[in-house]
């Protein structure tokens, strides 16, 4: 547990690291915006708005999405209570940089997804749209050499 001082008690340095972090990868995790989670889910209730009509299997898909977000958001955070935050008999190991460095990489790359989600999203977009083309990938497999054939 921390030591006492005047204020209050005082959080251990290998806590705040683990929970920062576990904050972090919860709101990830839930979709909360405006972090990559979100954009995600935003992406997919996007592609549901898309016809002018909406079915109510859509609306059902919106809702799932959204309570899929609060339930994540529950669980996780009693999970970080129960984990993290409730005083323990023994006090916490000390982290060294060789294990913060893996967790500040992969936090960092998220906070990367967010900022580059425009470009991103163009790009995973431009990828549906060359899967669906079922004609260009016919084409070249009907014109790649058969097994056993020279291919000149």
């Amino acid at each position: 547990m921390g030591e006492e001082t005047e204020i209050g008690v005082v959080i251990p340095g290998t806590i705040a690291i683990l929970g920062g972090g576990f904050i972090f990868c919860t709101l990830l995790l839930a979709g909360l915006p405006p972090l990559s989670g979100f954009i995600a889910k935003f992406a997919i209730i996007d592609a549901l708005f898309d016809d002018v009509i909406i079915e109510p299997a859509a609306w059902i898909l919106i809702a799932l999405i959204i309570l899929s977000g609060l339930a994540t958001l529950i669980a996780m955070t009693r999970a970080g209570i129960d984990l993290l935050w409730t005083p323990g008999e023994d006090s916490p190991a000390r982290l060294s940089v060789i294990e913060v460095a893996p967790i500040g990489v992969l936090l960092a790359a998220c906070l990367a997804l967010m900022v580059g989600a425009g470009p991103l999203y163009r790009y995973m977009e431009a990828t549906a749209a060359a899967l669906a083309d079922r004609s260009s990938y016919i084409d070249i497999v009907r014109s790649a050499p058969r097994a056993g054939e020279d291919p000149s």
